[in-house]
């Protein structure tokens, strides 16, 4: 087995990560600890991915609350549209999944 940062053959002390990848103790930052620093990056990208689609949902809830609670629908609409929240890029899209997805 080597070491996924110098390459070189695995010698004790080691650290292993669940994710398979393992390193020398001593080729790993501190930062790195807790977290394997090759897959830290990607873990990031979806651990932002969740907070924003949380974001979304929330905004989402919130706006069918008040258009539901308001007696003129359209100025919840037109105030919502006026914040640019129905514009796609405000919203976050995953990327499609399937040749379908993609119509």
């Amino acid at each position: 087995m080597k070491c996924s940062m110098c390459k070189n053959h695995l010698t004790l002390p080691a650290v292993h990560f669940l994710c398979h990848h393992s390193f020398h103790q001593n080729c790993l930052d501190d930062e790195y600890e807790s977290e394997c620093p090759i897959c830290a990056p990607e873990n990031r990208k979806v651990l932002d991915i969740i907070r924003r689609q949380m974001e979304d949902r929330n905004m989402h809830e919130q706006f069918q609350s008040l258009l539901q609670r308001s007696p003129d629908g359209f100025s919840v609409v037109a105030e919502y549209f006026g914040r640019g929240m129905f514009n796609k890029g405000s919203m976050f899209d995953l990327p499609p999944t399937s040749p379908l997805d993609r119509r």
